[in-house]
């Protein structure tokens, strides 16, 4: 009889799991974020990249992962004419077009070093200025 009890319990508990639903709190997908690249200028051993931000930055994270990017894909776009040779990046970031115009610096610029050692080959983080507009 206890096994009998015992069984029809499990088989309740079971049926009863089955039954729940997960929580439907929805995944965010993360979003693509389209900048533009206003000038990219190459002066001795300093790429200078300034960009526009097409929207609003809420963090310091957010700008951080732009930054990352551009700097990945410039790296990659002058991995030919670098061919070992240390370099630094900085790369601009606007708000705007309009702050562009009027060098108005409002998310910062973050500086990466190219090669800077035999030990440190690529692209290494510098010093990072970046700040919420």
């Amino acid at each position: 009889m206890r096994k009998i009890t015992i069984l029809l319990f499990m088989l309740a508990l079971i049926f009863s799991l089955i039954s729940c639903k997960p929580d439907e709190t929805p995944i965010l997908e993360p979003e693509d974020i389209t900048v533009e690249i206003q000038e990219e200028t190459v002066i001795g051993t300093m790429i200078q990249v300034h960009v526009v931000v097409g929207i609003e930055i809420e963090t310091l994270d957010e700008l951080l992962e732009i930054t990352l990017s551009i700097a990945s894909q410039t790296y990659e776009k002058h991995f030919d004419m670098i061919d070992g040779r240390s370099f630094t990046l900085r790369v601009y970031l606007y708000a705007s077009e309009a702050d562009f115009t009027a060098n108005n610096n409002s998310y910062g610029n973050h500086l990466f070093n190219i090669n800077q050692s035999l030990e440190n080959p690529g692209l290494s983080l510098g010093t990072n200025a970046l700040k919420l507009a």
